[in-house]
């Protein structure tokens, strides 16, 4: 039996021009629907290979089953989601790659717990999401796994401030105090970048902490530090 439902959610801030649009899954056939209201700012920042999107997972699976990406530009956002299926256990707002794999969740409704026998679900959230590429960065990599040596309680290894607010201008364009010679950050160039380098070489190697080994081991954090300094840093 067709059945639609609506969620309304009122978001806010929490981290196709050649994206990812194309890969949208929508089926009408069956399923629910869900309605999304809000403020959202920064979809447009992205590089090519990723989307802000609202999202259907099952448990244990962070590649979508269903997907609609936000629309560029406007930061004002009604859209619809249809076709949803039984299979799916959460709803994200979220940011995927190519794959439609999740690269960082903002929110996240898990369907238990929403009654979709209400004509319309009413959600209570902030007033907007910054969904930019850097604060996505900032949330899914620095705040994770940075900041407890580089910024938390004023602690701030090799002079490097991590926390929010402090991490892009102490890093894009400034000199890297672990090599002589080298920017921490090179705008679009990754891998001239010391930061870079420190994750993704065996450069921190001799420098007593092991850096190679700290993001994700299915590379999607590293590729989103790559993806950003080779977009430029914005």
């Amino acid at each position: 039996m067709w059945r639609v439902f609506c969620i309304f959610a009122a978001l806010a801030a929490a981290c196709d021009d050649g994206r990812i649009q194309e890969q949208e899954t929508e089926t009408y056939e069956e399923g629910y629907s869900v309605r999304l209201i809000g403020a959202v700012s920064g979809v447009g920042s992205w590089t090519d290979g990723y989307s802000v999107v609202l999202a259907g997972f099952e448990d244990g699976n962070d590649y979508a089953v269903i997907s609609k990406a936000l629309p560029l530009g406007d930061e004002a956002v009604d859209m619809e989601l249809n076709g949803i299926g039984q299979e799916v256990d959460e709803l994200r707002l979220c940011v995927v790659n190519r794959l439609r794999e999740s690269v960082f969740d903002y929110y996240t409704w898990r369907t238990e717990e929403l009654d979709l026998s209400a004509g319309v679900l009413r959600l209570s959230m902030p007033d907007s999401v910054a969904a930019d590429m850097y604060t996505c960065l900032q949330r899914a990599v620095f705040d994770r796994t940075c900041v407890a040596c580089h910024g938390v309680g004023g602690r701030a290894a090799a002079g490097l401030d991590l926390c929010e607010g402090k991490s892009r201008p102490a890093l894009v364009g400034q000199p890297a105090t672990v090599v002589d010679g080298g920017v921490r950050v090179v705008p679009g160039d990754a891998d001239s970048s010391v930061l870079y380098q420190m994750v993704a070489t065996g450069l921190s190697q001799s420098m007593g902490i092991d850096h190679s080994d700290m993001l994700s081991a299915d590379g999607t954090e590293m590729k989103l530090l790559k993806d950003w300094i080779d977009h430029g840093t914005d």
